[in-house]
Parts: structure tokens; C-alpha cells; sequence
């Protein structure tokens, strides 16, 4: 059996998998490159979500590039230029560091983004550790990375976010 290089989390929407993330990494020590997804805001209003990178910053488009794009109550606009160029290149710029790559979240709205999702399948498979969020969703891509065989999967509840900062960071330990 290979060992596990990968960790992520998968549970519903707002359940606290990305919290969870912070708290586990602040009590281990460490600072993963990669990004996390955040909302988007244009004067204080909801407008999507954006990507918000963690380690360095590809100098030709500076941080924090929209995503998806809010249209009206559960129904977003996918940007998958934002995550082939963007995305791509900051997920390269990460597996220079050749240590851990946060990727908070994966999920459908990168459906189209080939480049992007190459991308992650390099970096899942480097030398580097991936720590991630997969959103829960009925995605062949998503399941394919949810059944790699060096990848360990937690799905969080609210029951059990609490009681998954220790098996976490356990887990973190033992990444080869």
C-alpha cells in the first residue's frame, strides 16, 4: 500500500472544514503555500468568491482574483480563465517551495478549468504534501482525488469538527 502523502477534508457547506484547517495548522506549526477560496466583496456586498493565495504571490496578477461571479440567490458564474491562469501559476510558484500546498477548496466551479486541474494533479503528484478541502459533490474529478490511493480523507460534521484537531494533526505526523 503507498503511504499517505495527502490530506483532505470533505463534509456540507459551512460545517467548518476550512476553521478546522486553521486550527489544526496553527497547533502543528505549519504554513502551508497553496490558497484558500474567500468570499469576494465589492462595497461590503457579496459579489463570489476569490482566490486568495498563501505563499507567493504570481507577480503578474498581485492577489486575490475572482473566481465566480454572483448573479442572483444560488447561482454563481464560474471564471475558469481566473483558475487556468491564476490558479495554475500560483499552485507552480507553491510546488517550488516543495513542502505543504493548502488547497481550500476544490470543488465544481473549476469543471472547466483543464489547465487548473492539471495543475493540482501536479502538485498531488510532487514531492510536495497536499492539504486540502474538497467540496462535497457528485464530481468525477473530485471523487478521483477523494480515491487516490496516498490521499486520506476526514469528513467533517458539527458534531465531530472539534474532536478532529487531534487525529489532524496526528495524521500531519505521519505524511511521508
Amino acid at each position: 500500500m503507498e503511504p499517505i502523502r495527502h490530506i483532505f477534508l470533505t463534509g456540507e457547506k459551512q460545517v467548518g472544514k476550512s476553521t478546522l484547517w486553521a486550527k489544526t495548522l496553527e497547533r502543528s506549526g505549519i504554513r502551508p503555500t497553496g490558497f484558500q477560496t474567500l468570499e469576494y466583496l465589492v462595497n461590503g456586498c457579496f459579489r463570489g468568491y476569490r482566490l486568495h493565495c498563501l505563499g507567493p504571490v504570481p507577480e503578474q496578477f498581485g492577489n486575490d482574483v475572482p473566481i465566480s461571479v454572483f448573479l442572483r440567490r444560488k447561482c454563481h458564474l464560474p471564471v475558469p480563465e481566473s483558475f487556468n491562469l491564476y490558479g495554475s501559476e500560483l499552485l507552480r510558484l507553491a510546488r517550488e517551495q516543495d513542502g505543504y500546498i493548502m488547497m481550500d477548496e476544490l470543488g465544481i466551479f473549476e469543471k472547466d478549468a483543464s489547465a487548473f486541474r492539471q495543475a493540482v494533479a501536479d502538485c498531488l503528484n510532487s514531492d510536495c504534501h497536499v492539504l486540502g478541502v474538497l467540496q462535497k459533490a457528485d464530481d468525477p474529478y473530485l471523487d478521483a482525488i477523494l480515491n487516490r490511493s496516498d490521499v486520506l480523507v476526514f469528513t467533517v460534521t458539527k458534531e465531530n469538527r472539534d474532536a478532529l484537531v487531534q487525529p489532524l494533526l496526528e495524521a500531519l505526523l505521519q505524511l511521508k
